[in-house]
This record gives C-alpha cells, structure tokens and sequence, in this order.
C-alpha cells in the first residue's frame, strides 16, 4: 500500500541573533521566539498571529545572551528563567526557583489566553491558524545528596493569568522547572496499521478471490489527521 502524509525534517539546532540591544530572535525549524524585556513571543514563520507571555508591569528584566541560551536574571523573587537550545531543534525553558523562592510567585500573563488550554497530556496550548505551539507538561525537580528528586508539578491557568501547581518539595533546596516547546500540526505524524486476510480460490467451484481488509490511522497529535491509502484491488479471474 501506499500512504501520504507531508512532515518536515526537523532543524538540528536553534539560532540564536540580536535583534537590538535589548532583544533576541530564536529560530527553530518551525517556529520562532522573540525575547524581549516584556516578554516572550511565540510565532511559526508562515503566519502573522502569534501569542505571547509577558512578563507583569513594571517587571521589566533585560535578556542576557549566555552562549547558546539566553537569561533573564530574577525574572521573579528569587526565580531565573533561562531559554535554551533543548536538541532536535526545539526550545526549553527553565524555571530555576533558588532557596526561599515562592512558586506562587511565578505569574505570566497571556495576550489572547481566551484560545489558550491545557489539554489531557497537561500540555500548554497555544492555537495558531492550524497549528499549534505547546509547552510540554512541566517536569519540576531537585537535586539532593547526588539524588534526582522529582515534584508534582503542572501548568495552571487562572482567566488571563499563568502559573504553576507544585507538590510538596523542599523550600530550603534550588528547584527547577522544565518545558519544552514544540509545534504540533494538524497533519502530525501518522501510524497506520493494515492487516489482510486472503482466501484462495476453491479449485473445484471457482470461487472468487475474497479480502478481508482491516485498516486504521492514529495521529501523535490531538487534532484529527487526513491519509489516502491506497490498497490493492484482487485480481481478476483469467
């Protein structure tokens, strides 16, 4: 058989530039990041909607360029957001929550948060013309005695308001949290699956060549895909 469906080679690592002074542009192989004082803008390259995090007036903090990443140094009380190249072409960001810091703290405000959700994997969700640009769910963890220790941790929205639910960690300990942005198509990626059962001729009675077909698609995505299959017709009688 024969299937379509159209996907694109991932980049292999994000750019970095300087739009001025006070800026920087980070380049994926499918969307794009603009950071600034007041916020993150989040944008894919074919359309002119975007959607952005800012950060609370008045809370104003310059990006510092840190090689490969970029910083924004107490971005909230006692809370660093550093952007960084995560592979594979994608961003991350981290939030790293130094001793005393309170998560309550962490508040981003969404333009156009009546469109944005979190969807049943606990992803955040940002609708753009047919595609979407998602946060993964968040993965919150400390470091104690050489231990990884991980900390129930999920996105939360409040009207236009967005933060962080955590679960019980140690206040006294650096905490970080750590998503991963990512566009997600309408196409996706695709797995199909086919099974066919054939029943030969009965040499005595002639009878015809039957195929029992049973086909399905599922998309990696949450949003229905479209596939043409192309599957073989018997072969007629000679």
């Amino acid at each position: 058989f024969l299937s379509y469906c159209s996907f694109q080679e991932p980049q292999k690592n994000l750019n970095f530039s300087i739009i001025h002074s006070d800026a920087y542009l980070v380049e994926s192989g499918n969307y794009d990041l603009i950071l600034d004082e007041k916020g993150i803008e989040m944008r894919t390259a074919d359309v002119e909607e975007a959607h952005k995090l800012s950060f609370t007036p008045g809370n104003e903090i310059k990006p510092l360029q840190k090689g490969e990443s970029v910083l924004y140094e107490d971005l909230f009380d006692n809370t660093d957001m550093l952007i960084y190249d995560q592979g594979s072409g994608l961003a991350a960001y981290d939030l790293v929550l130094r001793p005393g810091a309170n998560p309550e703290d962490i508040a981003f405000q969404l333009e156009n948060a009546e469109s944005v959700f979190i969807n049943q994997k606990g992803e955040l969700v940002f609708p753009l013309e047919g595609d979407e640009v998602r946060h993964s769910a968040p993965i919150a963890f400390q470091k104690i005695e050489n231990e990884t220790r991980f900390v129930n941790c999920n996105f939360k929205l409040d009207g236009d308001q967005l933060g962080f639910e955590l679960g019980e960690f140690d206040p006294d300990r650096e905490l970080i949290i750590d998503p991963t942005i990512y566009l997600a198509s309408e196409v996706g990626t695709v797995e199909l699956r086919i099974s066919q059962t054939v029943t030969p001729a009965n040499p005595t009675t002639g009878t015809p060549i039957t195929y029992t077909l049973r086909y399905g698609a599922r998309s990696t995505t949450d949003n229905p895909i479209n596939a043409k299959i192309i599957l073989p017709l018997p072969l007629a009688e000679g």
